[in-house]
């Protein structure tokens, strides 16, 4: 059954047969158009090619690729809040360790120390033994820097990973098949 046009206001034809005389036809601008009766139709030129011959311009997801798309998108965003909190915490780090300004800072307390003061230290040394001493503060912090930059490089390759599931799922289907028969 051939095709006929029908006029819209907005200037598109839409592709209509004579089964769907009197009906309302939504246009692709939006308006609603009424479609004349049968005699009426068949005055409307024809189309030369059916409107549903021509190939879509958007072709829908597969399940895989919604998948793949999905999973990327919380990969990479969980992965970059990950990157932000460790950039965070490293940035309040105190990394400055000024070691020539600690010793002179020991030897001076050793030095303006009391003579009864160091006698109660040699005391309890004695008595107790050697207490196991707090690792220092900038010990401590040059670890944890070392440790937030591991996390940071995996947090970054996790976001690349996230990011390249993206891509991947956002090609299109024939680009895939090509990509793997080669």
């Amino acid at each position: 059954m051939p095709k006929h046009l029908l006029p819209c206001q907005c200037g598109e034809q839409i592709a209509i047969d004579v089964g769907q005389a009197g009906q309302l036809l939504n246009c692709p601008c939006g308006l609603t158009v009424e479609a004349p009766g049968m005699r009426d139709i068949r005055a409307l030129p024809t189309a030369e090619n059916d409107v549903t011959d021509r190939p879509e311009t958007k072709q829908a997801w597969s399940q895989v690729q919604g998948l793949l798309f999905t999973a990327g998108l919380i990969i990479f965003v969980g992965s970059l809040a990950g990157l932000g909190y460790c950039g965070y915490s490293y940035s309040q780090l105190d990394l400055s360790y000024d070691e020539r300004a600690d010793v002179e800072l020991k030897q001076a307390s050793v030095e303006t120390a009391s003579l009864e003061a160091l006698h109660a230290e040699w005391k309890i040394a004695r008595d107790f033994g050697l207490v196991p001493v707090a690792t220092p503060q900038h010990i401590r912090n040059q670890k944890t820097a070392s440790r937030l930059t591991r996390y940071m490089v995996g947090t970054g390759l996790g976001a690349l990973a996230g990011l390249i599931c993206i891509v991947i799922a956002c090609r299109p289907p024939a680009a895939l098949i090509n990509a793997s028969s080669n």
